[in-house]
């Protein structure tokens, strides 16, 4: 049986008429006796357990984000072609798209799968530097983190997930674009925390502002992220110049006060040749 932390009602209603307000506060209550019972179970599952739940109804309910959507809104009556507006409807359509869920089998079973596809051309050991992932874990443990890494092949992903696996590490969002949605692998990959986002997002500002805005809830509620900072795969082994977009909205979450600190945690997921054997895989986990 689990048991969440209680509250009164007047510390829920002050609560929902700060965040949200509106004419919904037993829908308020609900989510937050929902998020209390998931608070419950992380603890006795660990921290490698803890899910988001309710995304799409926190953000969409939440005072900032309408107040934020009716300024994209003016934005776009004003602007050139901007007679359509867009609507809370629609926000929740493109969250739809973006947010990604945890399965908590999925949660075990991808970093196996992974380790599977590649020990079939490396060596299964992975040599980690014990200070470093020490220090990679204090920090997350303080602060959300957000792993940025260089992309060189398809397999650094799978290092990565089985990586923090076997060091019992929360894993991380992962950001992958959204032709890797495909099949029954998008739908799989999503419930295995994959975020799917377009390649092109420029000529969209309601797409921009809730991306934006889903980076920095995910933050605020101390989940980490992880991408490629290049945003793709190198073709030539070379690290690419690197691509700012998903940092810069991290950083207005930081500076819009919605998270104490972010630990950025760059890393370089490599091949590394050795005496007699060339198939040796290193995973570094970076400094703050």
């Amino acid at each position: 049986m689990l048991v969440g932390e209680p509250a009164t009602v007047g510390s829920l209603r002050r609560r929902w008429e700060e965040t949200t307000g509106g004419d919904d506060f037993p829908g308020y209550v609900a989510r937050r006796a929902t998020l209390a019972l998931d608070r419950a179970e992380y603890r006795l599952r660990g921290p490698r357990y803890k899910t988001p739940s309710l995304v799409r109804d926190e953000i969409l309910s939440s005072r900032r984000f309408r107040d934020g959507l009716r300024t994209v809104c003016a934005e776009a009556s004003v602007a050139p072609g901007g007679s359509v507006l867009p609507s809370l409807e629609e926000a929740g359509e493109i969250l739809d798209e973006l947010a990604a869920g945890w399965s908590r089998r999925l949660i075990d079973i991808m970093p196996t799968v992974g380790r599977l596809v590649f020990q079939r051309g490396f060596d299964p050991q992975i040599d980690y530097d014990p200070a470093q992932v020490e220090r990679l874990r204090a920090a997350m443990e303080r602060h959300p983190g957000i792993l940025l890494w260089s992309h060189r092949s398809n397999l650094d992903t799978l290092v990565l997930a089985a990586a923090l696996q076997e060091q019992g590490i929360p894993p991380a969002h992962l950001f992958a674009g959204i032709n890797m949605a495909f099949g029954p692998m998008g739908a799989i990959m999503r419930r295995a925390g994959v975020i799917f986002i377009r390649r092109s997002t420029s000529d969209d500002p309601l797409y921009k502002y809730v991306l934006r805005e889903y980076v920095g809830y995910v933050l605020e509620k101390r989940f980490n992220l992880s991408w490629s900072i290049e945003g793709t795969r190198s073709r030539t082994g070379k690290m690419l110049p690197p691509r700012l977009g998903l940092l810069s909205y991290a950083a207005d979450a930081y500076l819009q006060g919605r998270v104490d600190d972010i630990a950025l945690l760059p890393g370089v997921d490599h091949l590394r040749p050795a005496a007699r054997d060339l198939r040796v895989r290193r995973v570094r986990a970076g400094g703050r």
